[in-house]
C-alpha cells in the first residue's frame, strides 16, 4: 500500500494532517489552529474599541463558554442542547447567527458579510476571518461585535421573563450603544493655535527675569495655594516656591495673593530687573 500525499509513499500523522487543512480549507469547514494566528485573535478581542462588557462578551464567546444549551449541557446542567426558537443544538454561532431568531435579526442590519459563514465554524474562527478581512475597514467589526452582543442580550432578557424585540430594535439598540459609547470616550480637541498659546513660553527682555505666578483654590478644605517660578531669558529655572494658604480666598484674590508672594519672593531671591506674569 502506497501512501499518495508522502513522496516516498510512507504514512504520517503530519502529511494526513495537512491533507485534512487541505480538504477543510476547499470546503469552508475547517477551524484556524495557526499559534500567531491565534495570537492576533485574542489580541484583536481586547483591543476593539468597544466597551468592556462588549469585549468580555466577545472572550468568551471565542472560548465557548457563553451560557449556550450546548454549553450548558455539557456541564451537565441541562437535559438537553435543543434551541427553544428551532429546536436544533444551541451553540454558541447557532444562537448568534444561525437561530432563526438571530436570521431574523440580521435580515433587518445592513452589514454585509464578506463570505458566507458556516455553521460548524467557531465563533473564534468567525472572529478572526472578519478581522483579517475588515481589517482596513474602521469599525466594521465592532458594530458586527455589539450586534452578537444585542442577539445574546436580547435572547437573555426573554429567557427572564422579559418581552420579545423586533430585530431592526435590537440592531438599533446595540449600534445606538457603541455610538453612544465612542461620543463619550472622544477627548476634545483642541486647535493649534490654542495649543500653541498654552504651551509656549515667550521669553523676557535680554537682561531680565521672568516670574510665573499663578493661584490655586481648594474649595473643600477652604484653602488655597500658590506656586512661583523664576526663569531666565533662555528658560533657566532660577528659583521656585510653593506655598499652602489657609485663606478662604475667592479666585481673583488668590491670584493677587500669588502675585504679591511673587514679587516679595524676587526681591528676596535678589532680582531687580524682573517681568511677572499671571494666567488670568
Amino acid at each position: 500500500m502506497v501512501w499518495a500525499e508522502d513522496k516516498k509513499g510512507n504514512f504520517s500523522v503530519r502529511s494526513a494532517y495537512g491533507l485534512a487543512r487541505e480538504i477543510g480549507v476547499v470546503s469552508g469547514n475547517t477551524s484556524c489552529s495557526n499559534p500567531a494566528f491565534l495570537h492576533g485573535a485574542w489580541r484583536g478581542v481586547w483591543n476593539m474599541n468597544l466597551p468592556n462588557k462588549i469585549k468580555h462578551f466577545s472572550w468568551k464567546a471565542c472560548n465557548r463558554i457563553l451560557a449556550t444549551k450546548d454549553s450548558l449541557f455539557r456541564r451537565k446542567i441541562t437535559a438537553n442542547n435543543f434551541c427553544e426558537e428551532c429546536g436544533r443544538h444551541e451553540t454558541t454561532m447557532h444562537l448568534l447567527c444561525f437561530c432563526n431568531q438571530s436570521t431574523k435579526i440580521w435580515s433587518s442590519c445592513k452589514i454585509s458579510l464578506p463570505f458566507n459563514v458556516q455553521e460548524s465554524w467557531s465563533f473564534l474562527d468567525t472572529f478572526s476571518r472578519l478581522r483579517c478581512c475588515w481589517e482596513a475597514q474602521h469599525g466594521k467589526l465592532e458594530c458586527w461585535v455589539s450586534i452578537c452582543w444585542g442577539i445574546w442580550k436580547s435572547r437573555n432578557e426573554v429567557q427572564c421573563g422579559g418581552k420579545k424585540r423586533p430585530g431592526p430594535i435590537i440592531v438599533s439598540d446595540a449600534l445606538r450603544f457603541l455610538e453612544n459609547y465612542h461620543s463619550a470616550n472622544v477627548k476634545p480637541s483642541q486647535s493649534s493655535s490654542d495649543t500653541q498659546n498654552s504651551a509656549v513660553w515667550k521669553p523676557p527682555p535680554p537682561g531680565y527675569f521672568k516670574v510665573n505666578v499663578d493661584g490655586a483654590l481648594f474649595t473643600k478644605s477652604k484653602q488655597s495655594g500658590v506656586g512661583v517660578i523664576v526663569q531666565d531669558e533662555v528658560g533657566n529655572v532660577v528659583a521656585a516656591m510653593c506655598r499652602k494658604l489657609d485663606l478662604p480666598l475667592g479666585a481673583l484674590e488668590t491670584e493677587a495673593k500669588a502675585l504679591e508672594i511673587g514679587m516679595t519672593f524676587a526681591e528676596e531671591v535678589g532680582l531687580r530687573d524682573v517681568v511677572f506674569e499671571g494666567d488670568s
